[in-house]
């Protein structure tokens, strides 16, 4: 036994480096074993930490924005409330969908952190306005298309 404790932090670090497979097999299989039970701990802790996802997810969709240029790329708005992380050629709804909101701007941060221009390409910053006639003029969300939208206007005209 080690004495030492940077000895023993030293090699603990190393032990976890060789067996990390092994390590992540073990976790995995007691998390599949107690599922109910780390679920409920993960539910108690949200409800008890109610404000660290939503501060986590504004510093997250801040940074989001600052990398993207702080502005509407069509009218040039600046107001941090009503920017929107808009996909240039849509698809949005369906990655959100998979994602959620919370995976989706998590998956722009490590774009971001790995400098990933592929992914980041990807997206535009609109104001809510700018965003709302994109959609208007693409037809896109719309479940009632037949009532509602570009489609809709030019046969009553």
């Amino acid at each position: 036994m080690i004495k030492d404790p940077e000895k023993k932090a030293e090699y603990d670090r190393a032990y976890r480096l060789r067996h990390k497979e092994e390590i992540a097999e073990r976790k995995h299989l007691q998390y599949q074993k107690d599922r109910e039970k780390w679920l409920n701990v993960a539910k108690l802790w949200r409800k008890n930490n109610p404000l660290y996802s939503r501060d986590r997810s504004r510093r997250i969709r801040t940074t989001v924005i600052t990398y993207l240029g702080n502005r509407c790329v069509k009218c040039g708005n600046s107001d941090i409330r009503v920017l929107c992380i808009d996909h240039v050629n849509g698809g949005g709804c369906q990655e959100r969908k998979a994602l959620t909101y919370h995976g989706f701007l998590w998956k722009l941060k490590k774009a971001i952190d790995a400098r990933n221009e592929t992914i980041l390409s990807q997206y535009q910053l609109l104001c809510a306005n700018c965003n709302a006639i994109k959609k208007f003029e693409r037809d896109e969300n719309f479940k009632r298309s037949e009532t509602i939208g570009r489609k809709a206007l030019k046969g009553k005209t």
